[in-house]
C-alpha cells in the first residue's frame, strides 16, 4: 500500500517509530488499538500543540490545521476566538523565528513520506523538514522545557532527547531517507519550550571527518532488532502483550479490574 498524507497514520502495516514507542509503553493497549478492540478518546493535546506548532513553522495553519475538529476543541473557544494555548504557540514561533539558524534548519520539503526494511520489516516515517540540497533533515520538537529530566530507568537526570530517546528516530529517519536517495544526510533537532520564557535551540549529531555519524545512531539500529522481534511476536499472536497498569494509560485505567487487594507496605517499618 502507497503511504499518503490521508492514510499515513492510520496505516498499521508499516512500523515507525512511534509505533515502538507505543509497543515499549504499553504493548497491551498499542495492540489493542492496532486490533480496533479499544478507541482512543480525544485529541492528545501535546499532538495538537506540536502539529500547530509545525504547520504555523510552514505557514499553513490558518489554511489547514485550523479546520480541523479536533484542533478547534482543544485550541479555540466557544465563539472561534484563539486560547491561551494557541496564542502561546504563536508566540512560540514568533520566538524561533527571530533566529537565523533555526529558520535555516528548518527550511526545506514539509513532511515527505519515506518507506522502506529495517531488519526485514517493512519501516515508514514522516520527516519534518528535509533539504537534499543542503545535505540536512530536521526533526520539530516542542517539549515542556529543555531542562534535564529525572529517568526512571537511568536513575539520573537526562536530557530530553535521553529521556525520549529521539537518537532512535533520528537513525530510522536517516536510514530511510538513504535507502531512498542513497544519501546520509545531517540530523537536526528543532526544538522550543511550551513554558515561558520560551526558550529554543537547534540539536545537531556529530559528523566525523570520514563522514560517518555519532556511533549512537548505528547503535540505536542494531538495538531495533530486539524490539522489532517483540512486536512481531506480539501481533502474530506468538507472544502475548503486556499491560503497563500505569494510571497515565488511558487503555489500562478503562479496561482495569481489581480482582485482589494490593498489600500495603509499611515505609516506616525498620
Amino acid at each position: 500500500m502507497k503511504l499518503s498524507d490521508e492514510n499515513y497514520y492510520a496505516d498499521t502495516t508499516y512500523l515507525s517509530n512511534s509505533t515502538i514507542q507505543s509497543y515499549k509503553m504499553c504493548s497491551a493497549k498499542a495492540e489493542a488499538l492496532r486490533k480496533g478492540e479499544w478507541k482512543q478518546e480525544g485529541f492528545n493535546i501535546n499532538f495538537a500543540i506540536g502539529h500547530a506548532f509545525e504547520s504555523m513553522l510552514q505557514g499553513d495553519f490558518d489554511s489547514r490545521y485550523s479546520k480541523t475538529a479536533e484542533a478547534k476543541a482543544l485550541l479555540f473557544n466557544k465563539n472561534g476566538s484563539e486560547n491561551a494555548k494557541l496564542k502561546a504557540v504563536r508566540d512560540m514561533v514568533a520566538m524561533c523565528s527571530k533566529s537565523k539558524l533555526y529558520k535555516l534548519a528548518t527550511t526545506g520539503d514539509y513532511e515527505p513520506i519515506f518507506t522502506g526494511e529495517i531488519h526485514g520489516v517493512l519501516f515508514k516515517g514522516k520527516v519534518d523538514v528535509l533539504n537534499i540540497e543542503k545535505g540536512f533533515f530536521t526533526d520539530i520538537k516542542t517539549t515542556k522545557d529543555l531542562e534535564p529530566s529525572w529517568s526512571k530507568e537511568h536513575r539520573t537526570f537526562m536530557p530530553f532527547y535521553e529521556n525520549w530517546n529521539y537518537w532512535r528516530q533520528l537513525a530510522i529517519y536517516q536510514e530511510l531517507i538513504f535507502q531512498n536517495t542513497g544519501k546520509k544526510l545531517q540530523p537536526f533537532i528543532a526544538v522550543s519550550s511550551k513554558q515561558k520564557p520560551y526558550y529554543f535551540d537547534v540539536l545537531e549529531v556529530a559528523q566525523y571527518d570520514d563522514g560517518t555519524f555519532q556511533e549512537r545512531l548505528e547503535h540505536e539500529l542494531d538495538e531495533l532488532e530486539h524490539d522489532i522481534e517483540l512486536i512481531e511476536g506480539i501481533r502474530s499472536g506468538e507472544i502475548a502483550p503486556v499491560r503497563c497498569n500505569s494510571s497515565n494509560c488511558e487503555y489500562c485505567a478503562e479496561t482495569y479490574d481489581v480482582t485482589t487487594p494490593t498489600t500495603m507496605i509499611d515505609y516506616l517499618d525498620v
